[in-house]
């Protein structure tokens, strides 16, 4: 009877049980959540360590990233082209930047790899790269899909893979066993863009083939390293009140075991989104979570999935308790989402144009990267292959064949890239 008292006494918002026990119901726990966050929004990007990249510093081969879902996943491409724009510019021309990523499917049109500008890309995010050649230790702290520990390939290796892929876009025009398939798992834009910097390093020897491989986003490591934030965020936001005997001890060791479960990388942007553990905390927990071995890494998942199992007990009983307050908290929910990802919202005919109209501009725009590349590799195209390059689909080709020499020679800069393909291209003129 004390017990249900006191659940009784914390349901109200602000009482003195909640601030001097630190019992809350739990709808009010995620009501005060979603106000912080929704006036974190803004900022929840700088605070999570993520930082924007202009377009001015984007170069041709830059593995680009911009996050979705209020920073959970991330969409990736590769940059194949950029030239000079005017202050102000919106960057929603091929033109200014293009941008090849796989598009994951929508409505009742299929996923589709293909180039686009650095606008559609964003959708009104912020863009940033994926860095290569990372340390160990600064990998496993880092979120996933962020960076990597593997070497880059050169430039122009990287421009190369990614224009060999819009082949697929050609013939998917009238050849629809052509297609490559999206898989959310194992074929999706991480891993197109991890192959071009990578080659078969991601998993995968071509890409344009029924292959299929994990990317970092994707693996079932990763999804283990989510379910145990899930069970700390669970855990302090609404078992704290669940629990019935001793309520503010058990949610103080559910708080504790869920934030040591939870992967540095991962859990530092629920830091970053209120959450009372500090980044330092958190990455010392999970050093020590490192050195504990095997079966004290289990012990603290099971810890974790239960203390979220009872967590989401409590929370639906308090929904059912109080369906009303839980509305208000819903719609609190739903604003904070749209401030966080900046309340960007589009529709399938903002994200494309009429696709014959597409069609031609991404044929131009592929025209003139694969120019670029030859040119900023100071390559001579010889006058007897020069028309190879007024045709999209011959310029596919040639990419294709021109990555086969490069994979082949493994060329470790631009000045090597050079020279083997004006070999090449001196040896197909003969």
């Amino acid at each position: 009877q004390r017990d249900r008292q006191n659940m009784a006494a914390s349901s109200q918002p602000g009482s003195l049980a909640s601030v001097m026990g630190g019992v809350m119901a739990p709808l009010d726990w995620v009501s005060t959540a979603a106000v912080a966050l929704q006036g974190a929004g803004p900022s929840l990007a700088q605070k999570a360590g993520l930082w924007g990249v202009p377009k001015a510093e984007l170069t041709p081969g830059d593995h680009v990233y911009a996050w979705k879902m209020g920073y959970t996943y991330n969409h990736h491409g590769i940059v194949v082209h950029t030239a000079s724009c005017e202050a102000g510019c919106a960057h929603d021309r091929l033109e200014c930047c293009s941008i090849v990523h796989f598009r994951p499917p929508e409505h009742m049109l299929p996923g589709q790899i293909e180039i686009c500008s650095l606008s559609d890309f964003a959708q009104g995010r912020e863009v940033y790269k994926c860095r290569y050649a990372v340390p160990q230790a600064e990998f496993y702290l880092a979120r996933s899909g962020t960076c990597s520990t593997h070497a880059a390939d050169a430039t122009p290796l990287k421009v190369l893979r990614a224009l060999s892929l819009l082949e697929v876009c050609q013939q998917r025009r009238g050849n629809s066993a052509a297609e490559v398939e999206y898989d959310l798992l194992q074929k999706n834009s991480e891993l197109l863009a991890r192959w071009c910097q990578l080659g078969s390093v991601s998993g995968v020897q071509r890409f344009c083939s029924s292959e299929r491989a994990f990317s970092p986003q994707t693996s079932p490591g990763r999804f283990v390293r989510l379910g145990l934030v899930a069970a700390a965020v669970a855990a302090g936001a609404a078992g704290v009140s669940g629990a019935v005997a001793s309520a503010a001890s058990a949610g103080t060791t559910a708080t504790a075991a869920g934030s040591a479960g939870a992967a540095a990388g991962d859990a530092a942007v629920v830091g970053a989104m209120g959450a009372t553990t500090t980044a330092a905390d958190v990455l010392g927990k999970a050093a020590s979570l490192a050195a504990l071995g095997s079966t004290a890494t289990c012990q603290v998942m099971k810890a974790g999935s239960l203390a979220a199992s009872e967590a989401a007990r409590h929370l639906l009983v308090d929904i059912l308790r109080r369906p009303a307050q839980a509305q208000n908290v819903f719609s609190q929910m739903s604003e904070a989402a749209q401030a966080a990802t900046g309340g960007y919202a589009s529709s399938q005919q903002d994200r494309r144009a009429a696709s014959n109209d597409l069609a031609e501009r991404q044929d131009t725009c592929l025209v003139a990267a694969l120019r670029a590349c030859l040119q900023e590799m100071g390559v001579a195209m010889p006058k007897a292959l020069g028309v190879l390059l007024d045709s999209p689909a011959a310029c596919c080709r040639l990419a294709e064949m021109l990555v086969d020499v490069l994979e082949e020679a493994s060329p470790s800069d631009i000045p090597e890239c050079r020279v083997f393909v004006q070999s090449f291209l001196d040896e197909l003129e003969a």
